[in-house]
């Protein structure tokens, strides 16, 4: 095995993965080394096209609605909130700040947004990254070349992005 933090001898001969880089390729390996029957269901994405156009259906009236519905803020990361909310009992949702373009936003190299985050500290990598633009992958835009160590075991699946209209 590679030492952690290099790229393999098939990427970018030795050079060194920056910290979001390195700490991205063994989320995707962990993925990716799960077993089928609990690998598979997180690979499940739905697409749900949305526009201006053709809006979401309308949100039944909070009379309709079984139980009542609350927010707070919390300062802290998205997933770990989610993970302590959901700790105490609660169904938690999480809104994804989502880039409309690139699947991920830059979550292999980039450390800042809020979807990035996520990308990193969750299995969504394995439902969205198979849905990409298809220009997009390794070498594109900042993209490293080691991303492309995952497509065999993460093959494209139809095209969610660019998904954005508005």
């Amino acid at each position: 095995m590679p030492e952690k933090g290099k790229m393999g001898a098939c990427a970018m001969k030795g050079k060194e993965l920056s910290k979001p880089e390195a700490h991205m390729r063994e989320v995707i390996r962990f993925l990716l080394s799960l077993p089928p029957e609990q690998r598979e269901p997180l690979e499940l994405a739905e697409n749900y096209g949305f526009t201006m156009a053709c809006p979401a259906p309308p949100w039944p009236s909070v009379a309709a609605r079984k139980a009542a519905t609350q927010s707070c803020t919390w300062e802290g990361d998205t997933v770990a909130c989610a993970k302590m909310l959901a700790g105490l009992g609660l169904r938690v949702a999480m809104l994804n700040f989502a880039h409309g373009y690139n699947c991920g936003g830059g979550f292999e190299h980039a450390a800042g947004s809020q979807e990035e985050a996520i990308f990193r500290s969750s299995s969504l990598f394995l439902s969205l990254w198979p849905h990409r633009r298809q220009d997009d992958g390794p070498g594109v835009l900042k993209r490293g070349l080691w991303i492309g160590e995952f497509d065999e075991q993460l093959p494209r699946k139809e095209a969610f992005y660019e998904h954005s209209q508005c």
